[in-house]
């Protein structure tokens, strides 16, 4: 639990872990990105996972036992585009929520991804952006950042 001046500072408040699977996966091939995304989600209350890629990615999900409500996927990366595995993992898990994050997508890229119903959140973003996104997915609204 956070302490009591964390979310008049920061600007979140933390979630109750009632309900459907609430675990995050964040894929990111990039070390500060993937900590720090990660780092600002268990602070707003949500249990993370971290893979630096694909395979990882994949290994975690199987071993998860269907406990991962979310996964928030680059889509730039070395070893699998975003977009490959994103694909991979709606096949394989099909209630998975996905989010695809890039600074790099076009709009023909991003429409691509919403035709595929897939969610984006464009590099860079704001922490409110980041959990309201979380939350709406994981059909939690009252855990998004506060006003």
């Amino acid at each position: 639990m956070s302490p009591p001046w964390y979310d008049r500072f920061v600007g979140v408040r933390e979630t109750s872990t009632a309900g459907a699977p609430r675990e995050i996966l964040v894929i990111d091939d990039q070390p500060e990105a993937r900590e720090l995304i990660g780092l600002s989600l268990q602070r707003m209350g949500w249990v993370v996972h971290l893979a630096a890629n694909a395979a990882d990615a994949m290994e975690i999900m199987r071993t998860s036992h269907g406990s991962m409500g979310l996964a928030l996927v680059d889509v730039v990366m070395p070893d699998m585009d975003g977009m490959s595995l994103a694909r991979r993992l709606r096949a394989a898990h099909p209630r998975l929520g996905i989010i695809l994050v890039s600074g790099k997508l076009n709009d023909e890229s991003r429409w691509i991804v919403s035709e595929e119903g897939f969610r984006f959140l464009p590099k860079p973003f704001k922490l409110r952006q980041l959990g309201d996104m979380v939350a709406s997915v994981l059909g939690d609204l009252d855990s998004s950042v506060s006003p």
